[in-house]
């Protein structure tokens, strides 16, 4: 019986079209090791080390009791440099309202016979409006600045797919698919050089809005939590997602001397499950 529980709860793959789904709970693991990763250097040229890979196909195996392989994760990596690449030629080229608070892209009543004719020509937005994008302050910090225009980037006609997977908690893809096609070229490289306009300014936008409004970002939090003396790996996963949470107890973190972080973390903890 508990074998059957497990293969239940397990990411399922469908053969035909190659998904493997991810929920919540991988996303946040994922995004976890991948910051490590990236303090560790293991990401060059644009792209994550093998070693990356493999370092969230452990951490997956050790706190999911998971099995998946490296080409899972670099899959799942591709689903966010699509959503990405999406999402950021919409800002860059078109006069429709991003929400920054409830990260979507906001189409108003008005917007829609406009919206409209931009979908026909753009098919792979039609599924970005009024949609909340999951983790995106993560995915412009680790995707984004070097997006990969030519490593599956091209694949925007994907894009209504991987969102209606997603509704139900995600959905990575290793679908590979080739476009030579002269519109379809014209349009990447249009979007190449909308991403590194903006490349060069991202990462301290992200920053500065962090700082800017009471909403945090998972680096941040992940950093000054990692950091403290003391505190199990199992901890920090959990103190991430509470402080993510509640701005007033992680600002109360950061303040405390470094003697007495991990006692906060530990209250807090309790606290939670307390209630």
């Amino acid at each position: 019986m508990s074998e059957k529980r497990k293969q239940v709860s397990a990411p399922t793959q469908s053969k035909k079209r190659g998904y493997i789904v991810w929920n919540t709970q991988m996303d946040t693991i994922l995004i976890s090791v991948l910051y490590n990763q990236l303090n560790q250097g293991n990401k060059g040229d644009g792209e994550w080390k093998p070693q990356a890979y493999q370092a969230v196909v452990d951490e997956l195996r050790t706190k999911l009791d998971m099995s998946l392989t490296t080409e899972n994760v670099r899959n799942r990596v591709k689903i966010w440099k699509k959503h990405y690449g999406v999402i950021m030629e919409i800002r860059t080229q078109t006069k429709f309202k991003w929400d920054e608070e409830k990260k979507m892209v906001e189409i108003a009543l008005e917007d829609l016979p406009e919206w409209m004719k931009y979908t026909q020509a753009n098919p792979s937005a039609a599924s970005y409006s009024n949609k909340s994008i999951d983790h995106w302050d993560d995915i412009c910090v680790l995707v984004g600045p070097d997006r990969a225009i030519g490593d599956g980037g091209e694949h925007h006609e994907e894009g209504a797919t991987m969102m209606d997977e997603e509704a139900c908690d995600g959905a990575s893809s290793s679908v590979d698919t080739t476009s030579t096609s002269s519109k379809k070229k014209q349009k990447r490289d249009n979007l190449a050089e909308a991403v590194t306009s903006v490349a060069h300014t991202l990462k301290s936008y992200v920053e500065a809005r962090l700082k800017a409004t009471p909403t945090l970002g998972g680096k941040e939090v992940y950093d000054e939590v990692s950091n403290v003396i003391g505190i199990l790996r199992p901890q920090v996963l959990k103190a991430v997602s509470m402080f993510v949470e509640s701005p007033i107890k992680f600002q109360v973190l950061k303040d405390l001397p470094h003697d007495q972080k991990l006692d906060w973390i530990i209250l807090c903890l309790d606290e939670r499950r307390a209630m």
